[in-house]
Parts: structure tokens; C-alpha cells; sequence
């Protein structure tokens, strides 16, 4: 058996009236950014051809604290899909950006 590091998080969707919602879920170490979007998009039932983006928090210390406003990219910034999760010091991080315990997902939204 191979184990390997992870962090659980929570993926949250913020879009009011999405139908999306958030769901708990692994992130291992040296996990891509797609193929966390991958799990997510299976988790959440999001259509195949939807593009999905990933958000975290500029400041995961008091961002996830904060009252939610409909404005919800005002404090969030946007992981490119090349990036790679790493776990060091027991802490999830993207490049020496600590990630926290909550990562945002946005899905384009019909306008019918």
C-alpha cells in the first residue's frame, strides 16, 4: 500500500441561485490544479464541457472568516490551472502561497 500526504478541504461554490454547492475533499500533495477541478467537476455534477475555475482566498487567515457578499471575487484570487498543491509544514500551499481549508469553484452560468 502507497500512502500518500494529504489535506482535506472544502470546495464551496459562492454563486447564488448556482445549484452547486460545497462538498468536502482530498487534496494530495503534488496534485495539479486540474486534476483537482476533475474532482470536483465529478463531486458536483458539473457538465464535462463547462469550464470550471478555481478561486482561493488572498489571506485564508481572515478571508474565511469574513461575512460573504455577492461580490464574492473581491477578496479571492484565481489558481491557474498549471499550478501544483504542495503540503509543507502541514500546510496546504500553492507555489509559498498558503492555500487554507477552503478552495472556491465558479461554473459559467446560462443566461437563459
Amino acid at each position: 500500500m502507497c500512502w500518500q500526504p494529504f489535506c482535506k478541504v472544502t470546495a464551496s461554490n459562492p454563486q447564488v441561485g448556482s445549484g452547486y454547492f460545497s462538498y468536502p475533499m482530498t487534496v494530495y500533495d503534488g496534485d495539479t490544479v486540474a486534476r483537482v477541478i476533475d474532482r470536483i467537476k465529478r463531486r458536483a455534477g458539473v457538465a464535462g464541457s463547462l469550464p470550471v475555475t478555481l478561486w482561493m482566498h488572498k489571506d485564508p487567515e481572515v478571508s474565511t472568516r469574513r461575512i460573504p457578499s455577492l461580490d464574492y471575487q473581491q477578496n479571492l484570487c484565481e489558481v491557474p490551472q498549471s499550478d501544483v498543491f504542495s503540503l509543507k509544514e502541514d500546510k496546504l500551499r500553492i507555489g509559498s502561497k498558503i492555500v487554507g481549508d477552503q478552495l472556491l469553484y465558479t461554473v459559467p452560468l446560462s443566461e437563459t
